[in-house]
């Protein structure tokens, strides 16, 4: 939970939480099943799960050990208001709070804005209006043929690995994992989506695919990850997605996007 020198005015940050729940689709997205598919849909309340609760004192684990269980109390992916939850401990002198958001959002949303934006909004900032997602990928900037091009004859070449998991018939060797190392990925990534307003795991998906079209010459792929490859090339917990565990992803490569 971060903390706060000074009183609280918990109404004033409760109106400021909603306000930034409404700036952000992400924040409004609930998750329905329409036949065998996953909908994400974004509602129009500003709702989110709200805690709030009155002590002497608080460090940073009893915040935790208070904060975390209500996480994941009652979380139901299509009620959007499960998956943000404000919690608020306040202290003689200081508060701590946290908002909490559940990574099927967060994938493609930062904590870090989330806690920043509430912080101005607080304190009395104006901030400038957030477009919608659906207007950022109607105008997404297109990519040149040969730029993929280039792009792809710029990855290592790649280990040969068969389709059935296996070497030869000598023996079982399923499990074996093909590790190519990109220098300064990490400042890369954050650039990159600081100048297209993609999360980083938006940019990593992206140079995945390019990977995998790369070896396989296939322009739709799908594939599964576990979380051993977060810990593989040393990602924090803050790149989730394909570190995360057993995320199945369904890739579609588009060479002019």
């Amino acid at each position: 939970g971060h903390r706060v020198e000074g009183a609280l005015d918990i109404e004033r940050l409760s109106t400021c939480v909603a306000e930034g729940v409404g700036r952000h689709e992400a924040l409004r997205t609930g998750f329905a099943i329409s036949g065998t598919a996953v909908e994400a849909r974004v509602h129009s309340a500003r709702n989110f799960g709200f805690k709030h609760i009155l002590v002497d004192e608080i460090g940073p684990g009893a915040f935790r050990d208070w904060a975390v269980p209500l996480v994941f109390d009652d979380v139901q992916p299509d009620v959007p208001e499960t998956l943000v939850r404000l919690l608020v401990a306040e202290a003689n002198g200081y508060w701590r709070f946290t908002v909490a958001m559940h990574h099927s959002i967060s994938d493609g949303f930062s904590r870090g804005v989330a806690n920043r934006e509430l912080l101005k909004l607080y304190a009395g900032e104006t901030l400038p209006d957030v477009g919608a997602y659906a207007d950022f990928i109607g105008n997404a900037p297109e990519v040149a043929e040969p730029d993929i091009a280039a792009a792809i004859e710029a990855f290592p070449v790649p280990a040969p690995m068969p389709p059935d998991g296996s070497l030869s018939d000598d023996g079982d060797t399923r499990g074996l994992f093909i590790e190519r190392e990109i220098h300064d990925l990490g400042p890369a990534l954050r650039k990159l989506g600081k100048q297209h307003g993609a999360s980083k795991f938006g940019v990593l998906g992206a140079v995945y695919a390019l990977g995998l079209q790369a070896f396989s010459g296939e322009t739709r792929l799908s594939s599964f990850f576990q979380s051993e490859g977060r810990r593989i090339v040393g990602a924090p917990n803050s790149v989730i997605g394909p570190f995360s565990n057993t995320l199945p992803l369904d890739l579609s490569f588009d060479p002019t996007m």
